[in-house]
């Protein structure tokens, strides 16, 4: 097992035919730096790109050329399992969520604990993923390998169920993303990633919910709309999960290689499948696909991607420079 660390950019101006074509600028060995298990990513303008080593329960932060800054954020005085990590800009402190104690702790930059929730009392069995409502002080918790998620409010010590949807929770299948659009407070519009059942085939689903504008998440009850993008998943593991919105208004979303060992599909080389793959996506308007997409009018290439060539691109963060960081974790290299 191996775990690297992607940068993706933008393409050079003297690219005329697309805006926007991704190029792989670097990739690091986290394995060489002593990273194991990449279970998150956050980047903050000061303290740079931080990776999330569910092993050695500790953050680690590196530059944009792959080199430890020194600053590492030591997690194991308080957490067995961190499988997610949040970053609140807004707010000054990280989220991280320990999936075997099902405790969300809050840490200061400097590695202090400033609280923490324990899910249990909410419901939750165990946690992996979290994503901030930029809007509110709320966290939003997501199930692993289940099918709820559930509202936190540190700062009024509250938090209870926000939303179940029905999904298949065979191996890393479950409720893998969620997104909140850029403007959600105003059309409380959000996105989630799911593994369910189409048609008799397990498919990783991304689709379109929405609650009642202007209320935090667990003030309203959501409703599901349309679906976005969705993709048959041969196995039930390597199915990505993380979804995002970039800077540019569009949602990027990852696909794993379809899973199994060694992709025996070949799916990560493969631009016809949007399997082991970075899609970027319009939210807006009934073509989902932005023009500017790099592979846009290429014979046997799905437009919707942005980056292929993945393993399981479980989490990414996007860096100040507008950078794309990817924790690809799996065998090999694709």
């Amino acid at each position: 097992m191996s775990a690297s660390l992607v940068a993706l950019a933008l393409a050079l101006p003297s690219v005329a035919h697309a805006a926007r074509v991704p190029l792989v600028e670097g990739t690091c060995d986290l394995t060489g730096l002593g990273i194991d298990a990449p279970t998150g990513v956050v980047s903050d303008p000061v303290l740079g790109i931080g990776v999330l080593d569910g092993t050695d329960r500790r953050i680690r932060f590196m530059d944009d050329h792959c080199a430890p800054t020194g600053v590492s954020i030591q997690l194991g005085a308080f957490s067995q399992d961190p499988q997610g990590v949040g970053w609140s800009s807004t707010m000054g402190e990280l989220a991280v969520v320990d999936a075997t104690a099902d405790e969300l702790f809050f840490v200061s930059p400097g590695g202090a604990q400033l609280g923490s929730c324990d899910l249990a009392t909410i419901g939750s069995a165990s946690s992996s993923g979290v994503a901030w409502d930029p809007t509110t002080s709320r966290w939003v918790v997501m199930d692993a390998g289940g099918s709820t998620a559930w509202w936190i409010d540190p700062a009024a010590g509250e938090g209870g169920v926000w939303l179940t949807v029905d999904v298949l929770t065979r191996s890393e299948q479950g409720l893998l993303g969620l997104a909140f659009h850029p403007d959600f407070a105003r059309n409380g519009r959000f996105y989630l990633h799911t593994s369910v059942s189409s048609k008799g085939e397990a498919v990783g689903r991304v689709a379109e919910w929405s609650s009642k504008p202007g209320a935090a998440p667990g003030d309203s009850a959501p409703t599901a709309g349309r679906t976005l993008v969705e993709v048959e998943q041969p196995y039930p593991n390597h199915d990505g999960g993380q979804i995002a919105f970039g800077a540019d208004g569009k949602l990027y979303v990852a696909f794993g290689d379809g899973g199994a060992a060694n992709d025996p599909h070949g799916n990560g080389q493969d631009r016809g499948t949007l399997l082991g793959a970075i899609l970027r996506l319009e939210v807006e308007g009934a073509d989902r696909v932005p023009k500017d997409n790099p592979f846009v009018g290429q014979d046997g290439v799905r437009p919707e991607i942005w980056a292929y060539g993945l393993r399981t691109p479980w989490r990414y963060s996007f860096a100040p420079d507008g950078r794309l960081v990817v924790a690809d974790v799996g065998q090999n290299q694709t």
